[in-house]
This record gives structure tokens, sequence and C-alpha cells, in this order.
């Protein structure tokens, strides 16, 4: 279920689903698809974040792109 509900993953921080089983045991289908869209969003609030702190005017076409979800991410989503 994670797989199909997380973003595609990076083979350089791979998600550690085993670990997300076991934090998760009795979670509803709901708690888990909320869980991971709140994992989802991370990257984008880290990019949102950067370029608040830029304030600069960037092109659409130089903006950076929204970064992959990380194990951290997990975690901060775990504890919302």
């Amino acid at each position: 279920m994670f797989e199909e509900l997380l973003p595609p993953q990076t083979d350089e921080e791979p998600i550690p689903y085993d670990l997300l089983v076991d934090r998760t045991e009795g979670y509803s289908g709901s708690d888990l698809r909320l869980l991971c869209k709140e994992t989802a969003m991370q990257p984008l609030r880290r990019l949102m974040l950067q370029l608040e702190q830029e304030q600069d005017v960037v092109p659409e076409e130089e903006l950076p792109k929204v970064g992959p979800v990380r194990p951290e991410d997990v975690e901060t989503a775990l504890r919302n």
C-alpha cells in the first residue's frame, strides 16, 4: 500500500518500508492515506521555504524541482 501511495523512490535514500509497516500497526486505510499525503508534501514544503527565504522573482523555467521524499519526511509525518 505504501509503494502505491507514496511517490516513486530514489536509490539514494530509500524509504524503510519495513519500519513504516511496524510504526503504523493498527492504522486504518484512511490513516495510512493521510500519512502518505503528509509524507509526500514534505519536499514541497522544503521547496516553498527555500523560495520564501530567497524572495527573488524567479522565472518559471528556472524554478528548482521538488525533491524526492526522504526517510526523515516519513518521520516528520509520523510525528504530526
